[in-house]
């Protein structure tokens, strides 16, 4: 992911997806160094709120991982649908009653 990132010229869904990957390697403080390059960037440029809330999602930081996901849908980021519906890292969320909320608003729930 690392190599990935890189070579997409530091893409910023690329850089969650990277941070995400490190703190489930207990790389803590080279996600919050991503998640701040996100949020600086974020300011003059766009910046996936998915992005960020992956991040958060992996720090276990869930009600920032919340804000940025209602972002992320109501902004129709990319991978959006897909994460939320397959993605394992949600499962310790899918007894959230906002994740049923986020599913109805988009009518996905089965």
């Amino acid at each position: 992911m690392e190599k990935a990132a890189e070579l997409s010229g530091r893409n910023s869904l690329l850089l969650g997806f990277l941070g995400y990957f490190y703190t489930l390697a207990g790389r803590y403080t080279e996600a919050r160094q991503l998640l701040e390059e996100l949020k600086v960037r974020r300011e003059t440029t766009y910046v996936s709120a998915q992005a960020i809330g992956m991040l958060y999602l992996g720090l276990g930081e869930p009600e920032l991982f919340w804000e940025y996901f209602a972002q992320a849908m109501e902004g129709r980021d990319i991978l959006f649908i897909y994460l939320l519906k397959s993605e394992p890292a949600f499962d310790p969320l899918r007894s959230d009653p906002r994740y049923h909320a986020l599913l109805r608003k988009m009518n996905l729930e089965v």
